[in-house]
């Protein structure tokens, strides 16, 4: 069935026919995307010692994808609002099956606390956006540029802010994580 779809595609001479298969092959490398990422985490668990104990991941495959096209849809529904709430769900699945030895790991953090920083990067990118094609094309550029350096600081922010969430959220049997990253 999968050669009968590349061979339609590749019979075609239509730019549309083109477009939509790209398009197609596109959509399947974002939903492969997240089955390799939790597939290889585990991998890497799996093959972890430390003091004799073997880490392991447990769950669904299909249920991280699942995650991960469903909050994927949320966020660009909402134009990429809603990305915080898709990385704790996706690192909340992810922690909540893994185990080291027979204890579990826990993960009670929520997005709130990150959003401000997230929306901090999306108003600098959308601000930048428009101002960029509103201004005249001699300072447009410029305009953009300096928006994206901005959008860059704003997010390290943000990844330093969703590390202490992720780590601080984070725990073993009972034991809490700290973790106090800091932003310039």
């Amino acid at each position: 069935a999968a050669s009968s779809f590349v061979q339609l595609f590749a019979a075609a001479d239509s730019p549309s026919a083109a477009l939509l298969a790209q398009f197609a092959s596109g959509l399947a490398i974002m939903l492969l995307w997240p089955i390799a990422i939790y597939r290889a985490r585990r991998y890497r668990l799996t093959r972890t010692l430390w003091r004799g104990i073997r880490f392991g991941q447990d769950g669904s495959t299909l249920d991280y994808a699942r995650i991960f096209a469903g909050r994927g849809l949320l966020t660009l529904l909402s134009l990429g609002l809603a990305y915080p709430a898709m990385r704790v769900a996706m690192h909340a699945y992810e922690m909540r099956n893994t185990r080291f030895g027979q204890g579990k790991f826990a993960f009670t953090g929520a997005y709130n606390a990150i959003f401000a920083n997230w929306l901090a990067v999306w108003a600098s990118l959308v601000g930048g956006a428009i101002i960029t094609f509103l201004l005249p094309s001699e300072i447009g550029p410029v305009a953009g540029l300096l928006a994206v350096i901005v959008s860059a600081i704003f997010y390290v922010r943000y990844r330093t802010a969703e590390i202490q969430i992720f780590v601080g959220g984070t725990s073993f049997q009972g034991i809490s994580f700290a973790s106090n990253p800091r932003f310039l």
